[in-house]
């Protein structure tokens, strides 16, 4: 649905309305307002976590060097 006024988005008629929420609803292009750096942020934010530091941690146990363990993890990151 493509809803490119600023109207408030309305419920399909074909969606059950327990599962449907105007906050939760797309929204037009108007008022969308991420840049790259925000995706590029959530990205990072992502990234640095408790399972990223574990995964390295359990490479370094299994044998690879530290820095090997990083380029490891990075490469997965950027794939």
């Amino acid at each position: 649905m493509d809803n490119t006024n600023n109207q408030p988005m309305t419920k399909p008629s074909h969606y059950d309305g327990d599962l449907w929420n105007e906050d939760l609803a797309p929204t037009n292009k108007a008022t969308r307002t991420w840049g790259w750096k925000d995706y590029a942020a959530l990205w990072v934010a992502m990234v640095v976590c408790v399972p990223t530091y574990l995964l390295s941690a359990g490479l370094v146990s299994e044998g690879m060097n530290w820095y090997q363990a990083v380029i490891t993890v990075l490469l997965g990151n950027v794939i």
